[in-house]
């Protein structure tokens, strides 16, 4: 356990140390993986007049939504409230832990044009 909290602490020191911008895709994933996680980023493709394609890959919707991000994170367990365990008012009914931290890490950095929404399907 102390290990991992070693390890957690030094990915937080490398990220601060090695700085600079985070924008692109590849720099959240880098730096999710600096904190020892794996994402996926996924970045919605809206319909644009004189652009799209009726019927093609892009959806409908408002031209802000294009500054939506989602992120998926890999590898982790979702805790559910399970009833003789859990307690009422105590117990959260369900938790993606881990997943929650790494999305607020990469929001701190994200530049303000950026809205990064989890994904825990």
């Amino acid at each position: 356990y102390r290990k991992a909290e070693a390890d957690k602490k030094q990915g937080a020191l490398e990220a601060k140390v090695v700085g600079g911008a985070v924008i692109t895709p590849a720099d959240f994933i880098a730096l999710a993986y600096r904190y020892g996680f794996r994402v996926i980023l996924e970045e919605p493709a809206m319909f644009e007049c004189g652009f799209s394609e009726c019927g093609g890959g892009h959806e409908l919707g408002d031209p802000l939504e294009e500054v939506y991000v989602i992120v998926t994170v890999l590898d982790i367990a979702v805790d559910y409230f399970v009833v003789g365990d859990g307690e009422l008012g105590a117990t959260p009914l369900f938790s993606l832990g881990e997943a929650e931290r790494m999305l607020c890490i990469l929001r701190q950095v994200a530049p303000g044009w950026v809205i990064l929404t989890l994904n825990f399907e």
